[in-house]
């Protein structure tokens, strides 16, 4: 006996079988991950610390687990190893590039 899929089960079925549904009902899809080189900067307008990556004219913000010292990285060329998706910034209409940073490697204590 066969049942009838509903269009809107065979859309949600085909989603959950090729990516994952973000927070707005966005389709992303699963990335390896990545390393980016840049230097490490603290968002000076944020109220709360948000941490940066500039590397090559494009900006990442930064998350990492409480094992990974961002702050200490601050103003030092590193290597963040991670996967990146793009996310809403806010009710700014924005998209951020966000880093979930699983390794970050100090490469120099400045940035050139």
């Amino acid at each position: 006996m066969k049942i009838p899929m509903k269009v809107n089960d065979a859309l949600l079925l085909t989603i959950a079988m090729t990516g994952i549904v973000g927070q707005a009902g966005t389709v992303m899809a699963r990335q390896a991950d990545v390393t980016v080189r840049g230097c490490v900067e603290q968002d000076a307008a944020a109220r709360t610390p948000v941490y940066k990556l500039i590397s090559s004219g494009l900006i990442y913000r930064l998350e990492a687990p409480a094992t990974i010292d961002l702050k200490g990285a601050l103003g030092h060329t590193v290597d963040a190893t991670g996967s990146v998706e793009k996310r809403g910034s806010g009710g700014s209409g924005r998209e951020d590039n966000v880093l979930s940073v699983k390794q970050l490697k100090s490469i120099a204590d400045h940035c050139s």
